[in-house]
Order: C-alpha cells, then sequence, then structure tokens
C-alpha cells in the first residue's frame, strides 16, 4: 500500500505596522508563537510598500503613523483589490 507523504499546512503571513517600537516587539513576539511568518514595519509608507509587495493572511494596522495613517494605508490596499482582513 503506497501513502502519498504528509504535507505541512502553508505557513501564515501576518503583517504588523506599528510606530511605536515597544508596540511593534511585543505584537510581533506574541504572533512568533503562532505557526505564521510575521513581518513588522515602522511606518505608513513602508507599511504599504509591504502591504502590495506580497500576499497576507493578516494586517495589523495602527491608526496614527508618521507618513501616513493605518486609515489612509487600508483605503490604498483596498482601492487595489486587495481583501486581506485588516485590524486596526
Amino acid at each position: 500500500m503506497h501513502q502519498a507523504p504528509l504535507t505541512q499546512p502553508a505557513q501564515r503571513r501576518i503583517l504588523v505596522v506599528e510606530d511605536d517600537s515597544d508596540l511593534r516587539h511585543m505584537l510581533a513576539e506574541h504572533l512568533q508563537d503562532l505557526p505564521a511568518v510575521v513581518q513588522c514595519e515602522r511606518d505608513g509608507d513602508a507599511g504599504l510598500l509591504a502591504a502590495l509587495g506580497a500576499s497576507w493572511d493578516l494586517i495589523l494596522l495602527d491608526i496614527q503613523m508618521p507618513k501616513k495613517t493605518g486609515l489612509e494605508v487600508c483605503q490604498a490596499i483596498r482601492s487595489k483589490g486587495i481583501t486581506t482582513p485588516v485590524f486596526f
């Protein structure tokens, strides 16, 4: 009897965009416990580039950030047709 090899479930991808370094590191540390790849960015411009540059399962946005607010980032990614869940 031949069994198909077991495959690992795809790893989730989470983007964290937060300008407060302590909070950003704390969020990343807690999310690292999940079977997920976590990428952190520290301002709205960098967050928008990251959001548009890869596929994400979840995006965590701070509302008040330098360069672009979380709301502006969310509007920009939605205008590109990206429907990834976003939490503020």
